[in-house]
């Protein structure tokens, strides 16, 4: 952060305008274009003025920038938000929540968003594209990530243990008896569901299990409708059916469910399934699904304590801090 106080009178003569103009623009009002109104963010920015404004400020405010796609696609993002959030508040800091798209549509105005709530650092919940989450970091201010890591970004991140995840989930499987597992998921929709796809077969080649590669679909964020379909269908396809499905997330195999006693294919006798969220939708489900819980309200607890670490200790190198999957039964999974 520059340490030299940054002043709208010195802003204004950086940007040949008076100092009126720049305090209307840097605070978001009318009566100046939008083309001046951007020079003077750019050079606010570039001299430190939004950093300046924060530090000086010294609230308890953090913002959340939450992927608006993981927020619509699942009950389990939503509820994931709303451990955050009450999270957040335990540890004393107001929440303030801003808009995934305007980080990267107009990095300047979300500096000055984030100016103006006087926010002392960010946190990040769901996959983002990385170059997004570069212009995040430009804010200057301490950054956590939950739930997703950026391997070309240096920023603090607490997320599941996706790796073990998977194996836990096969070895539960190899241990009922399973012999041959599908993967049930997109592996390019997010990154947990890229991670826990090739931990899958990693631990696949460490047990005696079998791994098909014809059930890589299943998106999230998909209708209901639309996903079911289009798990019948691949199902349909098949000549035998494997022992079981591991399912990228609990939504995902909720869908397969239906998909599957639609078809009268009875679970667990004939197939079993596994989930990965503990949502607590899949609860309802009949069968119960048996699920990997990811530990969200821990994901959540870690994130805020390594922030508070952070605003006072700036210097301090970023971390990876991996929660341990926990093993949900369920009636899903047939035993040997």
């Amino acid at each position: 952060m520059n340490t030299i106080k940054v002043t709208l009178k010195q802003i204004a003569a950086r940007c040949d305008v008076s100092t009126n103009t720049v305090s209307l623009a840097l605070r978001g009002m009318s009566g100046i274009s939008e083309k001046t109104r951007k020079r003077i963010e750019s050079a606010a920015y570039e001299m430190g003025y939004f950093e300046q404004k924060n530090a000086a400020a010294g609230k308890q405010n953090l913002v959340l920038i939450a992927s608006r796609r993981h927020l619509q696609d699942s009950y389990f993002y939503m509820r994931f938000y709303q451990m955050v959030a009450g999270c957040a508040l335990k540890h004393g800091y107001n929440l303030i929540v801003l808009d995934e798209k305007s980080m990267h549509q107009d990095p300047y105005a979300f500096a000055g968003q984030i100016a103006d709530n006087s926010a002392r650092g960010i946190l990040l919940l769901g996959d983002m594209m990385e170059e997004s989450v570069k212009k995040v970091c430009m804010c200057g201010l301490p950054v956590v990530s939950i739930g997703t890591h950026y391997p070309g970004l240096s920023i603090d991140t607490v997320m599941e243990d996706n790796d073990a995840v998977s194996r836990l989930a096969m070895q539960h499987l190899a241990a009922a008896g399973c012999r041959s597992v599908c993967f049930v998921g997109q592996p390019d929709y997010s990154t947990a569901f890229s991670q826990r796809y090739f931990s899958y077969l990693a631990a696949a080649s460490q047990l005696p299990v079998e791994t098909p590669d014809d059930m890589l679909i299943g998106r999230p964020d998909k209708e209901m409708n639309e996903l079911i379909a289009e798990l019948t269908q691949r199902i349909g396809a098949r000549e035998t059916l494997p022992d079981a499905f591991y399912c990228a997330n609990d939504y995902i195999a909720i869908m397969l469910i239906r998909a599957l006693t639609t078809q009268g294919i009875s679970i667990p006798e004939q197939v079993s399934i596994i989930g990965v969220d503990n949502n607590p939708v899949s609860a309802l489900v009949s069968p119960q699904l048996c699920s990997l819980d990811i530990q969200c309200g821990q994901q959540a607890h870690y994130a805020l304590r390594r922030m508070t670490e952070l605003l006072h200790d700036k210097t301090s190198e970023p971390v990876r801090l991996l929660i341990q999957p926990r093993l949900i039964p369920g009636a899903s999974v047939q035993h040997a």
